[in-house]
């Protein structure tokens, strides 16, 4: 199977899947795509310093930071907290849904970066989305599809769900 079918295919399935929430949330007013969203994001983790490039390498010491005691910073960013804030409504299409769809439709090779991923996303539900499950989700996946938005936007959407997770009981932003 041709890898741009399946970027395809699971652009697709999760534009689909998600437009929905982002109508229920936003209204009509600003409709955005899962990968619009996870852009945004990527952007705001690149001018916060956090994210040097889209790299496999610096996406795991993104998720390092994400994962410590320092990530108060990015949840005071209000376009994070705000998408962090419904990321637990996207993180279930865009980690297991469409990729499941992608691998049963397309009858996708057992060897591609998404049959991996799809492996790794019980894992990732079964551990409570924690640091460790969350590498292993990335380093399954290969470096050139790790080039395509579509192969981040889940790692960005569980990052976000973390950030949610860790601070939104404590939302008064930090002093630092």
């Amino acid at each position: 199977m041709e890898q741009s079918i399946i970027n395809d295919a699971i652009k697709e399935c999760s534009e689909f899947k998600t437009v929905n929430v982002f109508k229920d949330v936003y209204g009509d007013d600003k409709l955005l795509s899962i990968y619009e969203m996870t852009s945004l994001i990527e952007s705001e983790f690149k001018k916060k310093g956090v994210l040097k490039e889209a790299t496999k390498k610096h996406y795991i010491s993104l998720l390092e930071y994400v994962y410590s005691d320092k990530s108060r910073s990015l949840y005071d960013n209000e376009l994070i907290k705000e998408f962090s804030s419904i990321s637990g409504l996207l993180i279930t299409t865009v980690v297991v849904d469409c990729p499941y769809e992608v691998v049963v439709t397309e009858r996708n090779e057992l060897n591609s970066s998404i049959v991996h991923q799809l492996e790794k996303a019980s894992e990732l539900q079964a551990s409570g989305y924690e640091k460790e499950a969350v590498k292993n989700y990335i380093k399954v996946i290969s470096e050139s599809d790790f080039t395509q938005m579509e192969y981040r936007a889940p790692v960005i959407v569980i990052l976000l769900f973390h950030l949610e997770n860790m601070f939104r009981n404590n939302s008064r932003p930090s002093e630092n």
